[in-house]
């Protein structure tokens, strides 16, 4: 009888507390909303997270009708075109396809009338890939300049994907547009474009690779990343596997270098660097990779490899440490990430590229560029 008689007590006792609570909550929702708008303006990067078809770093992907990133230029026989061949870091993850260093590369710095470009490139590609996709575009458009952007992915996949046949580039059939966003999809978006929610998921990933609960290490069965590139050592990781992976990838180089040649095509190349090999700064290491454990230069590496092959390379690597030293502080590279770059980066690259290839765009072709193997 006392228990029913003090269960009112109980629930004005419980009602009263959570009216208690209201104050307190709306104070903690207004400093939730006040610290979105201030990291929105100030970091607005932070809710810059749309990635799937629709978007990558919250910028529209737009495919074209080859199932590339980007609109192809006219089919004019009196204007340059430049084929931009590369991976990711050429696609343009995180930026937005103006923002590219191709489309850049076009529009500041090449003084050629109706000049354009092709970017060749998708997310995971190798220089196989790369090669095939330069053979299906080679047959329908005159090219008159190939730079090839390389990076670590492409040292690891030529190990990986070693004896399968070539994967196609260029869709054969594109698929049609993308659906409209569904209410699930629009969720996400609102997860994603909140600065708040990006700003506590960044501190998590860093305070990861800080204490060791994220790390870098490789699987030795399918020794993917941009790390073996750079002979990352590691306990039951063969050093030869990734001298194996370097010399397949100067094998596929190789074979884009006569793909190129027997048509009368100068080819460029560039390597697309780690952010933690652009200087000692820790802001330029928030992943806290471990540089003892590298033991090869992939930038030097590739220098190597084009000088054996004759291929005139561009050194983005100092192009991006003379922006720095010219402009100060900039990042360079899409926020959280050491592989993909934002706009300031692509910027160096094609700085970089500027020289050579406004020599090779210049130039007179060789008649063998408009055969067709």
């Amino acid at each position: 009888m006392s228990r029913l008689a003090t269960t009112p007590s109980r629930l004005v006792a419980i009602r009263r507390a959570l009216v208690g609570l209201i104050p307190t909550l709306v104070v903690l929702s207004a400093l939730a909303v006040l610290l979105e708008l201030s990291l929105g303006w100030f970091v607005p990067e932070l809710g810059q997270r749309r990635f799937d078809a629709r978007f990558t770093g919250s910028r529209p992907v737009q495919l074209n009708s080859w199932g590339l990133r980007g609109v192809l230029p006219s089919a004019d026989p009196d204007a340059p075109l430049l084929l931009a061949l590369g991976d990711s870091t050429t696609w343009g993850t995180g930026v937005g396809v103006d923002e590219r260093w191709p489309s850049q590369l076009i529009d500041r710095h090449l003084d050629l009338a109706r000049a354009g470009s092709i970017t060749a490139a998708r997310p995971a590609t190798d220089l196989r890939q790369l090669r095939a996709g330069l053979d299906k575009i080679a047959a329908t458009r005159r090219v008159d300049a190939v730079v090839v952007a390389l990076c670590g992915n492409m040292v690891s996949l030529a190990t990986i994907r070693e004896g399968q046949p070539p994967r196609a580039l260029i869709d054969a059939d594109p698929s049609g547009p993308v659906a409209p966003p569904t209410l699930k999809d629009r969720a996400k978006y609102l997860v994603a474009d909140s600065a708040l929610v990006g700003g506590v998921l960044r501190a998590a990933e860093t305070l990861g690779y800080a204490t060791g609960v994220n790390h870098h290490r490789i699987d030795p069965e399918s020794p993917f990343g941009a790390l073996l590139a750079h002979g990352w050592r590691q306990a039951g990781l063969d050093p030869g596997v990734a001298e194996h992976a370097w010399a397949l990838f100067e094998r596929d180089l190789r074979e884009l270098r006569d793909a190129c040649a027997v048509r009368g095509i100068p080819l460029i190349a560039t390597w697309m660097p780690s952010r933690f090999t652009i200087s000692e700064d820790p802001r330029d290491n928030l992943k806290f990779v471990p540089r003892h454990r590298l033991a090869i230069d992939p930038n030097e590496r590739a220098k190597e490899v084009c000088n054996r092959l004759a291929i005139p390379f561009a050194d983005s690597l100092a192009a991006m440490r003379e922006r720095r030293r010219r402009e100060g502080w900039t990042p360079l590279y899409v926020p959280g990430d050491y592989t993909h770059l934002d706009p300031s980066g692509h910027a160096a690259v094609a700085e970089a590229l500027a020289p050579l290839v406004s020599s090779a765009l210049g130039g007179d072709r060789s008649p063998a560029s408009d055969a067709v193997d």
